[in-house]
């Protein structure tokens, strides 16, 4: 679970993760399943804190669960980040209009570039 506050992404007073969480039990997710949360503040952050959480985890299967819009880019960084374990990814609905979730797609499409620097960044590094 990720996710702590964002300008863009959470204003709330409670951590992302926190939400995702409990949204996730609500949905019938036993609390057993769930990774330890983090306190990331950024997508790419969140693929890189999520790695010694899953050292523990060597033969897991990761159902990754975002917004449908932010599916994309999720991916992306995951699978390169995480190639040695199975992967399925769950993309919610987002209750925004048609002109609102356009928005968040061309934004997702904006920022692509910057996630393939990163992976390329991370990919050196490794």
């Amino acid at each position: 679970m990720h996710g702590g506050f964002g300008e863009h992404f959470n204003q709330s007073p409670w951590p992302h993760s926190a939400l995702q969480q409990q949204h996730l039990i609500t949905q019938g997710v036993e609390r057993k399943a769930l990774l330890a949360p983090t306190m990331s503040r950024f997508t790419f952050e969140d693929a890189l804190l999520s790695q010694p959480v899953l050292a523990t985890h060597a033969k897991a299967c990761l159902h990754i669960v975002t917004s449908g819009f932010h599916l994309a880019r999720v991916a992306s960084i995951f699978d390169a980040l995480y190639s040695q374990y199975r992967r399925t990814y769950h993309g919610c609905i987002t209750p925004v209009s048609a002109c609102q979730y356009q928005a968040l797609l061309v934004h997702e499409r904006q920022v692509m570039a910057r996630e393939l620097r990163n992976i390329a960044a991370w990919r050196s590094g490794n």
